[in-house]
């Protein structure tokens, strides 16, 4: 199975928990795809943190076409600036989310947040 598959009619991207490093990502970035919205494939993201944080910083951070983003069960943090001046109106958080960094969503679009009982932390702005 491919690490990302790319739907042009919904122009949503869905991430696959095989990723374990950035550089298939690599392409698709070069690509330039309107992404609208990103969607992280049910499977095994557990323990994987630092990889989600650094997906969403290439493909949802600065993004002014995105408009949804499904984060994964197992995520426990979302890191800094991960949503930074991106258009995203709706994120779908997973019930294991503990912390958010800062900037996270600084500049974005998002208005209406409804967060899990298991967050413990939000950072500045």
């Amino acid at each position: 199975m491919p690490d990302y598959t790319y739907n042009e009619s919904t122009k949503t991207l869905t991430l696959h928990p095989s990723i374990t490093t950035l550089e298939s990502l690599k392409e698709f970035k070069k690509m330039r795809h309107p992404i609208v919205n990103v969607r992280f494939a049910k499977g095994d993201w557990c323990g994987e943190d630092d990889i989600i944080n650094n997906i969403l910083k290439i493909v949802c951070k600065e993004n002014g076409s995105l408009k949804s983003c499904e984060l994964p069960d197992g995520l426990t943090k979302i890191g800094d600036y991960a949503f930074y001046n991106s258009e995203v109106k709706s994120i779908t958080f997973p019930n294991t989310l503990k912390s958010i960094g800062n900037y996270a969503f600084c500049r974005s679009a998002l208005r209406t947040v409804t967060f899990p009982n298991s967050l413990k932390s939000i950072g500045d702005y």
